[in-house]
């Protein structure tokens, strides 16, 4: 089957978008149903499974760990008004508590992101102060 050519375009701009902007704004909820808005530095991988690293305490972490049902946006605020484009996402989001394949796919794509350089794996396990996560999109929508 061939994909029509408007198609193939905002597939086109969703990647650029993906590859230019660094934040993925998040949306979760609180065990009080509550939404709350954050922020994340993100890197993906080539199943387009977003990986980002917070602390285990902040507002966003604690609601994952209560309902992992999120909503999230990769928007291109640097563009002129009118000329933006985002990609919208729904699925689950989960902590990544051990140390596996995921756990070093997660550290790979978003410290290489941007060639920044990578933190020790301690930093994310047991007592250490940041966990990573790991979201997986079922749904997706451009605009």
């Amino acid at each position: 089957m061939q994909i029509s050519s408007p198609i193939k375009e905002l597939a086109e701009k969703a990647k650029q978008v993906l590859n230019k902007i660094t934040y993925l704004t998040l949306a979760t909820v609180d065990q009080e149903g509550h939404p709350w808005n954050s922020p994340v530095y993100y890197g993906f991988d080539e199943n387009y499974t977003f990986y980002w690293s917070s602390w285990k305490e902040n507002q966003h972490s604690q609601n994952i760990i209560n309902n992992g049902q999120v909503f999230a946006v990769i928007y291109d605020s640097t563009a002129v008004s009118g000329n933006a484009f985002g990609v919208y996402f729904q699925g689950i989001a989960e902590v990544i508590e051990v140390e596996n394949e995921i756990f070093n796919k997660a550290i790979d794509s978003i410290y290489t992101k941007n060639g920044k350089p990578k933190r020790d794996k301690k930093y994310f396990l047991d007592s250490g102060p940041r966990r990573l996560f790991r979201f997986m999109p079922k749904l997706f929508g451009l605009m």
